[in-house]
């Protein structure tokens, strides 16, 4: 529920922030959403994975969130933030 509660605090924050930020801001949060909603359909289709064939093999958190920022954030990102953001399992 607190990842919903920031999403929706932001939301507002954009829709009253200056003309200025309005555009760098709703980059972001369109970024941020794309990345949630590539997590969440993988973290989805994971656990219909494992209904379907027990004992088979899973992918660890860190691997579904890997997958969900090469999809959807390291097209914007350099080398430098791509390097930073790898996740460590």
């Amino acid at each position: 529920m607190l990842m919903f509660d920031v999403l929706y605090i932001t939301v507002l924050y954009l829709i009253n922030a200056p003309l200025l930020m309005y555009s760098s801001s709703y980059c972001n949060i369109t970024r941020s959403m794309d990345f949630t909603v590539a997590l969440l359909q993988r973290l989805e289709k994971e656990e219909e994975e494992e209904e379907e064939e027990e004992g088979s093999d899973q992918q660890s958190l860190a691997q579904l969130v890997e997958d969900a920022y090469k999809v959807s954030l390291k097209p914007w990102h350099g080398w430098i933030s791509s390097a930073a953001c790898k996740v460590r399992g």
